[in-house]
C-alpha cells in the first residue's frame, strides 16, 4: 500500500462551517478519483472514498431531505462518481488527510501518509460490501432546506348571496330573482302563469336567505324537531309554513291577523338583502305617517340606524313638510 496522489486545498477567508468544508473535501476526492482512473487505466479498479464526517456520509447517502444549493450541487457531483455503497467512515485519529492541515512528525508522516493508516491492512476489514451504512442528520441541520407549507382552511358561505353584496338596490335584486324564476318555470316546464309576482319574489328571496343563514334551524323544523336553546331562533318558536318559509310562531296562529303580519318571516339583521328590504321599506313609508305593522321580522338583533334611516331622506322630508 501506497500513496499515489494526494491534494490539499486552503480554507476561504470567509466564515464556512465545518460540515461544508469536510463537503468540499469528499468532492475533491472524487474529483481525485476520476483522474486516476483516467491516468492509470486499469482493467478493474474499484474505489473506496473515506472521510470523517457522519455528517457528510449522511449527505451523500440522503435520498428523502432536500439541501441548500451549496451542499445540494456537491452532493450531486459526489453522486455523478460515486454512490453511497463506496462510502465509509473513518475516525478522525485515523484519518491521514487531516495532517495536511494539523501536521505531524515525520514518523506519522512515513507511516500514515506514504503507507497508509493501519486499518486498511487490518485482515477484519471487509470492503465487498453492498451495504449502506445509516447516517441520520440531525432535524435541525441548517443546510436541509425548509419546506413551508401554507394550509388555509376555506368554507364557502352564502356563495349565491355573494352575487348580490355590490348592488345597492333593492328593486334590481328583486329584478334579478324574477328573471331567475321566470327562467326556472320556463326549464322545468311548469303549468303556472309566466308572470312572476312581487309576493313570490320576496318568497324566494326570504328562504334563500333563510337557507344561507338558519340552515340547522331550518333542518330541525322540516322534522318537526324543536329548536336548540343555544339557537338564536329558539325565543320566537319559529315554524315551517307551506312555502318552506321559517316564521314566527306564538300564541296567534288561531287569531283573525293578517298571517304575515301575526307571523312573519325570519330574516338576520346581518345579511346584506335584508338590510336593503329595509331601506326600500323606509323609503316607500312617508316619514310622518303611522308606521304600518311589518309583515318580515327584520332578525333578532337591531340593524344600524344608519343603515335604515337614510340622513338625506329625512333631510328631504324634513324640508317638504
Amino acid at each position: 500500500m501506497i500513496l499515489v496522489m494526494g491534494k490539499s486545498r486552503v480554507g476561504p477567508k470567509r466564515a464556512v462551517t465545518i460540515p461544508r468544508l469536510e463537503l468540499q473535501a469528499a468532492t475533491l476526492g472524487v474529483k481525485i478519483g476520476d483522474f486516476l482512473i483516467q491516468e492509470l487505466k486499469y482493467p478493474s479498479l474499484s474505489l473506496y472514498y473515506w472521510t470523517d464526517s457522519k455528517t457528510v456520509l449522511g449527505y451523500i447517502s440522503n435520498d428523502a431531505k432536500k439541501f441548500h444549493t451549496y451542499v445540494s450541487n456537491r452532493v450531486q457531483r459526489i453522486r455523478d462518481s460515486s454512490s453511497p455503497q463506496q462510502w465509509r467512515y473513518v475516525a478522525s485519529k485515523e484519518n491521514p488527510a487531516d495532517m495536511a492541515s494539523r501536521g505531524g512528525d515525520v514518523m506519522e508522516l512515513y507511516t500514515s501518509w506514504l503507507h497508509g493508516p493501519e486499518f486498511l491492512s487490518h485482515p477484519s476489514l471487509c470492503l465487498n460490501t453492498h451495504q449502506v451504512m445509516e447516517y441520520p442528520l440531525h432535524p435541525e441541520d441548517p443546510e436541509i432546506q425548509r419546506v413551508f407549507v401554507h394550509a388555509a382552511d376555506i368554507t364557502e358561505t352564502h356563495s349565491f348571496l355573494c352575487m348580490f353584496d355590490s348592488i345597492s338596490e333593492w328593486v334590481k335584486v328583486g329584478r334579478i330573482i324574477n328573471h331567475i324564476l321566470k327562467f326556472i318555470r320556463l326549464t322545468r316546464k311548469i303549468k303556472v302563469s309566466s308572470i312572476v309576482s312581487d309576493s313570490d319574489t320576496l318568497d324566494a328571496i326570504t328562504i334563500m336567505i333563510q337557507r344561507a343563514y338558519f340552515p340547522e334551524e331550518l333542518d330541525r323544523a322540516a322534522k318537526s324537531m324543536p329548536i336548540v336553546k343555544s339557537s338564536s331562533l329558539f325565543k320566537l318558536d319559529p315554524f315551517l309554513d307551506s312555502k318552506g318559509i321559517l316564521r314566527v310562531g306564538g300564541r296567534l296562529r288561531d287569531g283573525l291577523t293578517a298571517y304575515r303580519v301575526s307571523h312573519p318571516a325570519v330574516l338576520p339583521a346581518k345579511a346584506h338583502l335584508t338590510q336593503l328590504f329595509c331601506q326600500q321599506t323606509r323609503r316607500e313609508m312617508d316619514n310622518y305617517q303611522p308606521r304600518p305593522q311589518q309583515r318580515y321580522l327584520f332578525g333578532w338583533t337591531r340593524i344600524s340606524y344608519d343603515r335604515v334611516f337614510d340622513p338625506e331622506m329625512c333631510q328631504v322630508y324634513e324640508a317638504t313638510r
